[in-house]
C-alpha cells in the first residue's frame, strides 16, 4: 500500500458505520468504547458516595434564610403558590421548570428555607452523579482509553468529588435562586452524557432513543436558564475534541446526531423568548435582565470587564479564596487599559495552547474551550446588571474538575510508575478533603445570612449594595441603631457615585429604609424627606414606589392632612392591591376626612379582592365606625342647627327693644 492510500485510510473516521439494505449509510459514524470492567455495584457505590459527600458538606446551609433574589423569586411570586395547572408555569415564567420545583418546595412547607435548600443539594449531587458517569465513559473512548488505562473510574469518581466540594461551586447550591444555574447545569451535563451514548450506538432501536435523549435534555435545559442555547456549539467540541481526535471530517459525519440537540431547543427558545418579550413584568423587564435594552454600560465596556473576570474566575478554579456574593467590579472603559490587555492577552496565549494541544492534551483543550462556550450569553457582549458572579462558572467548573483530576494521573503515572494508581487516590482524597473543609466554611457563612452579609460588606467595602442589604437584616431584626448605622454608610458611598452598584434603584431602596427607621423612631420629618428622595430616586420600580407612598400616607394621616394622605394611599394601591393594611388604612382615612361614601366604597373594593376578608372583625368594626362617624355627624350637624335657630330666634326677639326709645307703654 503506497503512503498517499496509507495517510487517507488514517484520515477516514474509524467505526464507520455499515451500509442499510437499501444501499445508504447509517444515520452517523460510529465509535467504539473501551468495555468497563467495573461491576456496576462500584459504580453505584462511587455515585452514593458523592450525594454523601454533597450533604456532608452542604448541610449547614439548610438554616439558611432567603437572600438578595429569593424574595422576588419566592416570596414574591405568586406563580410558586400553586402546582397547578402546570400550563402557568409555561405562560407566566421565563424559566418554567425551575420555578415549578419552587412550587413544589412551596406546597411542602410554603417559605420553609430547609426545603428550598434540600433541593438544592440534592440537585446539586445529581449533577456531580452526571460528572462521574460523563467522565468515566470518556475515558474510555479510543482517544484517552490507551493514556488512562484501568485508572478511568478512580480518575471519574475524583474529578466529580472535586466538583461536589468545589468552593467555587457553593454559591450555585447555598443560593437558593441559583438553582436556575445548578438545574441547567444538570441537565446541560446530561445532554453530552447522553451524546456519549448516541455515538457508540451500535442498534436502531438505541440510536432513536438517543434521538429522542438529545432533543428533551436540550429542551430541559432550556427551561432552567438561556445559556442552554450553547449546548449545540459544546456537543460540537466534544466530538471534535475527544471523539474525532481533532480530525473534523469525522466531526462532520455526526452533524445529523447533533442537529437533533436543536430540534426542541429552536422551538422551546423561540417560545420562551417571544413570550418573555411581549409579557408584562413585575420587576425588572426581561428585556434588561437578559442584555437587550441595559444602558448603564456598553457592550464594549462590558466587553472589556468580563476580560478581567473571566481570568478571575479561572484564578478561583484552582485558587478559590476571597469568595464573595456580590462582587464590587470595577467597569473597564477602554480596551488599551493595562487591566484589560494583560488578561486579554493571557486569554489569547490560553487559546492558542489548547488549540495546538487537541491531540496530545485534549482534556486541558477541552476544559478551556467549554469555558468560552459556556460564558459566551454571560460573559461576552451582552450587558448584564452583574459584572462578575461565582455561580456562572458551575457548569465550567466540571470540565476543569476533570482537567486536575487527569494531570494528578498524569503526574502519578509518569513519576510513581506501577505506585502511581494509590499515589493518585492518596492525593486525590487530601485534595477533596480539602476542598471539602473550605467549603462547609463557606455553607456555614450561607446558613446565617448576618454572617453572609458581614462577610461580604468586609470583601467589598466600597458596594452600597451589600450594605443596603446588611442594613435591611438588621432593620428586619428590629436593631434599629445597627441598620441606620449601617444604612448611612450606604447612602455616602453612594451618593459619591465610585461604585459600579451606585445606581437609583439601589439608591430608592437605601433612601426609602432610612425612612422606614425614622418612621419608626416617630421622626417624621426626616422620614418623609427620605421617602420623597425615594421615590425621585427610583419610583419607577414597582416593587418600591407603593411601599414609599403607603409610609406617607401614614405620616399625612398623623398630621391630619388628609387630602395628602388619601392620595398617597391610593397611589400605593394603584401598583399593589396585595396589602389589605394599606386598604384598610384609605379607610381609615376617609372616616376621618368624613368621605363616609368613599370609606364604603373602599372597604367594598377590599373585600371584593380578598374575599377571605369578607368576614373579618377589623372590616366589620370599620362598617361600625362608618355609622357611628356618620350618625355622630348628623347629631352634630342636627346641634349646630338647633343652637343657631335659637340664636336666630334669640335676635329675633331682642329686636323690638333695640328699636324702642326706651319708654314706657
Amino acid at each position: 500500500m503506497g503512503k498517499a492510500s496509507r495517510q487517507k485510510r488514517a484520515r477516514e473516521p474509524e467505526g464507520r458505520s455499515e451500509p442499510t439494505k437499501s444501499g445508504a449509510r447509517a444515520w452517523q459514524p460510529r465509535t467504539e468504547l473501551q468495555t468497563d470492567v467495573a461491576p456496576p455495584w462500584l459504580h453505584v457505590l462511587a455515585m452514593a458516595s458523592l450525594a454523601v459527600l454533597a450533604g456532608a458538606v452542604y448541610y449547614p446551609c439548610l438554616t439558611g434564610e432567603f437572600v438578595f433574589d429569593d424574595h422576588n423569586a419566592i416570596q414574591q411570586s405568586l406563580l410558586v403558590r400553586a402546582l397547578w395547572p402546570l400550563t402557568r408555569f409555561l405562560t407566566h415564567s421565563n424559566r418554567p421548570l425551575v420555578d415549578f420545583t419552587y412550587a413544589i418546595n412551596y406546597a411542602q412547607g410554603e417559605y420553609d428555607t430547609w426545603w428550598y435548600h434540600f433541593t438544592n443539594i440534592a440537585i446539586h449531587a445529581g449533577t456531580a452523579m452526571v460528572v462521574y458517569a460523563l467522565v468515566s465513559r470518556t475515558l474510555r473512548l479510543p482517544s484517552l482509553a490507551e493514556r488512562y488505562g484501568g485508572w478511568s473510574q478512580a480518575i471519574a469518581w475524583l474529578a466529580a468529588a472535586l466538583f461536589t466540594c468545589h468552593p467555587l461551586a457553593s454559591e450555585a447550591v447555598a443560593y437558593i435562586s441559583s438553582r436556575y444555574e445548578s438545574m441547567a447545569g444538570l441537565f446541560y451535563l446530561a445532554t453530552i452524557l447522553v451524546y456519549t451514548y448516541a455515538v457508540a450506538a451500535t442498534s436502531e432501536r438505541a440510536r432513536q432513543t438517543a434521538r429522542y435523549g438529545l432533543a428533551i435534555s436540550t429542551a430541559l435545559a432550556v427551561a432552567c436558564k438561556e445559556i442552554a442555547a450553547t449546548i449545540p456549539l459544546a456537543l460540537l467540541l466534544y466530538d471534535y475534541v475527544f471523539v474525532a481526535r481533532g480530525n473534523f471530517a469525522e466531526t462532520r459525519g455526526r452533524l445529523l446526531v447533533i442537529g437533533h440537540s436543536l430540534i426542541l431547543l429552536i422551538v422551546a427558545g423561540l417560545y420562551l423568548a417571544i413570550r418573555a418579550f411581549t409579557s408584562d413584568q413585575v420587576h425588572t423587564p426581561y428585556q434588561q435582565s437578559a442584555g437587550f435594552g441595559f444602558d448603564r454600560y456598553t457592550p464594549a465596556e462590558f466587553f472589556a470587564t468580563q476580560v478581567g473576570v473571566i481570568v478571575h474566575y479561572l484564578r478561583l478554579c484552582f485558587f478559590p479564596t476571597g469568595l464573595t456574593f456580590d462582587y464590587d467590579w470595577t467597569l473597564a472603559r477602554s480596551f488599551f487599559d493595562i487591566s484589560v490587555l494583560g488578561p486579554m492577552l493571557l486569554l489569547l496565549g490560553l487559546a492558542a495552547l489548547a488549540w495546538r494541544s487537541i491531540r496530545s492534551q485534549p482534556v486541558f483543550a477541552f476544559a478551556v474551550f467549554f469555558l468560552f462556550i459556556v460564558l459566551a450569553p454571560t460573559s461576552s457582549i451582552m450587558p448584564l446588571a452583574d459584572l462578575a458572579v461565582e455561580r456562572r462558572m458551575y457548569i465550567p467548573l466540571a470540565g476543569f474538575c476533570f482537567l486536575a483530576a487527569a494531570t494528578l494521573a498524569d503526574l502519578a503515572r509518569n513519576l510513581l510508575a506501577e505506585r502511581g494508581l494509590p499515589a493518585l487516590t492518596a492525593a486525590g482524597l487530601a485534595l477533596v478533603a480539602v476542598a471539602a473543609v473550605t467549603t462547609h466554611a463557606r455553607a456555614v457563612q450561607w446558613g446565617d445570612h448576618l454572617v453572609l452579609y458581614e462577610d461580604a460588606v468586609l470583601k467589598t467595602p466600597g458596594s452600597p449594595r451589600v450594605r443596603l442589604n446588611l442594613g435591611v437584616i438588621h432593620l428586619n431584626a428590629g436593631r434599629y441603631d445597627e441598620a441606620h448605622e449601617v444604612l448611612f454608610d450606604a447612602k455616602e458611598i453612594y451618593d459619591r457615585g465610585e461604585s459600579i452598584h451606585a445606581f437609583p434603584r439601589i439608591g430608592a431602596f437605601i433612601y426609602y429604609n432610612l425612612g422606614a427607621i425614622q418612621f419608626i423612631r416617630q421622626e417624621y420629618a426626616d422620614s418623609e424627606r427620605y421617602m420623597v428622595k425615594s421615590i425621585q430616586e427610583g419610583g419607577q420600580y414597582v416593587a418600591l414606589r407603593p411601599r414609599a407612598y403607603a409610609v406617607l400616607g401614614q405620616i399625612y394621616r398623623m398630621r391630619e392632612e388628609y387630602d395628602r394622605a388619601i392620595a398617597s394611599f391610593e397611589e400605593a394601591l394603584k401598583y399593589n392591591q396585595d396589602y389589605p393594611d394599606w386598604m384598610y388604612a384609605l379607610v381609615e382615612t376617609h372616616i376621618l376626612a368624613g368621605n363616609y361614601a368613599e370609606a364604603r366604597k373602599v372597604l367594598f373594593q377590599l373585600e371584593h379582592v380578598h374575599p377571605e376578608l369578607a368576614e373579618a372583625q377589623r372590616g366589620k368594626d370599620l362598617r361600625k365606625d362608618i355609622l357611628q362617624s356618620q350618625r355622630a355627624d348628623r347629631l352634630y350637624e342636627a346641634q349646630r342647627k338647633r343652637e343657631r335657630m335659637r340664636r336666630k330666634l334669640a335676635e329675633g326677639l331682642e329686636a323690638p327693644d333695640s328699636d324702642s326709645d326706651g319708654a314706657p307703654e
